[in-house]
C-alpha cells in the first residue's frame, strides 16, 4: 500500500489474525527508508518472540532498547529512519506492558 496508515491498518489486521510472517514483510515495506511509526517500531520489536517464543532473548533485547531510547527521549530510530517524535506517556506504557509479557 502506498499510504502509510493503510500499511499500519494492514499490519495490525496480520497482527490480530496472527499472521506473523506476513506482517514481517509488511513491516519490511513499512520501514523501507521512511520514518517508522511507533505501533510499526513496537511490534518489530516484538516480532521475533511471536514467531517462535524461543526466540525471546531477541525479542527481549529489541524492546528494551525501545523503552530505553523512549525513556532517553532519543530520536534515533535505525533502518534509515527520519523524523523521529518523542513517545507519549500512553505509548511508553503500552511498550512497557509488551516488554512484561515477553
Amino acid at each position: 500500500s502506498k499510504l502509510p496508515e493503510a500499511g499500519v491498518l494492514r499490519l495490525r489486521c496480520l497482527a490480530a489474525l496472527k499472521r506473523y510472517p506476513a506482517a514481517g514483510e509488511e513491516i519490511a515495506r513499512l520501514t523501507a527508508g521512511q520514518a517508522i511509526p511507533f505501533e510499526v517500531r513496537l511490534l518489530k520489536a516484538e516480532l521475533p518472540f511471536l514467531l517462535d517464543a524461543g526466540d525471546a532473548a531477541l525479542a527481549l533485547g529489541q524492546l528494551q532498547e525501545l523503552v530505553q531510547r523512549m525513556r532517553d527521549g532519543s530520536s534515533q530510530r535505525g533502518d534509515n529512519a527520519t523524523g523521529a517524535t518523542m513517545a507519549t506517556p500512553c505509548q511508553r506504557l503500552h511498550a512497557l506492558r509488551i516488554l512484561s509479557h515477553v
